[in-house]
């Protein structure tokens, strides 16, 4: 039988920015699409914004199933912002965000990021809870 691996995350994008005062709340995670998954991947609800929260929950089956997000940022100040290209790796999971055009977000416009998330390695037994194994991370 297939282990399953459940997916709980709570992502913040993170910012870094050339200013010396900012307002970082007026960065706003738009929408959030997928664009490609693999064939195992399955979603027990869609993905929610809260803030510059995205909240996902995925079930990946097999190991190097992934699944990658579209996202859209709109920056509603006058302010200039360099978004950090990010790469966070668990034991099992990758989380990846980058941008095909750079990472400025200029003043008052919107951006396109991709989130790819990548299932890496297996889960070992004695970390899943009734099967499966959560993982969140900001």
């Amino acid at each position: 039988m297939k282990k399953y691996i459940l997916l709980f995350i709570l992502l913040i994008i993170p910012f870094s920015v050339n200013a010396e005062t900012c307002d970082v709340n007026k960065i706003k995670i738009e929408s959030i699409s997928v664009i490609e998954q693999s064939d195992n991947v399955n979603f027990k609800e869609d993905p929610t914004i809260n803030g510059k929260e995205i909240n996902l929950n995925l079930n990946f089956l097999e190991v190097g199933d992934r699944i990658k997000y579209k996202l859209v940022v709109k920056n509603e100040s006058a302010e200039e912002f360099n978004l950090d290209s990010s790469n966070v790796s668990t034991d099992y999971v990758d989380y990846t965000i980058n941008s095909y055009d750079g990472n400025v977000l200029k003043a008052n416009t919107s951006k396109i990021l991709f989130l790819t998330i990548n299932y890496k390695k297996e889960v070992p037994s004695d970390k899943l809870v009734n099967g499966f194994f959560n993982d969140s991370k900001k």
